[in-house]
């Protein structure tokens, strides 16, 4: 689920969301014409090969598309679960790096 505020103006955009990926994505307009999009996703633990693949490919055609304006802002919100499996999201973050993004949470944000 989502909640936005009212007065913003925002849209979910079910045309970039791919059958099974768990990924939303919500595009708010703001001023001048400039946009954010927002990925909201969920990584289940021990995820698939296969899900991984097509959640980089998922992003990465949306990010390369949406990017392309360079008015544009992305934001990711994304639970990878990766803490207790090893490393299996290294690519999904190397796919971040490769556009220019960085990651605001470099530890886990879960307190014990």
């Amino acid at each position: 689920m989502g909640y936005v505020k009212r007065d913003l103006f925002c849209t979910r955009r079910r045309d970039l969301e791919q059958p099974g990926v768990e990924i939303m994505w919500l595009d708010f307009k703001l001023i001048h014409r400039n946009r954010l999009l927002i990925a909201v996703s969920y990584q289940p633990p021990n995820s698939a090969a296969a899900d991984r693949f097509l959640f980089r490919m998922c992003c990465s055609n949306v990010i390369n598309d949406f990017l392309s304006d360079a008015s544009n802002t992305m934001l990711f919100v994304i639970d990878f679960n990766d803490h207790s499996v090893g490393k299996p999201f290294q690519q999904q973050t190397e796919l971040f790096r490769l556009f220019n993004m960085f990651n605001l949470s470099p530890s886990y944000t879960i307190i014990h």
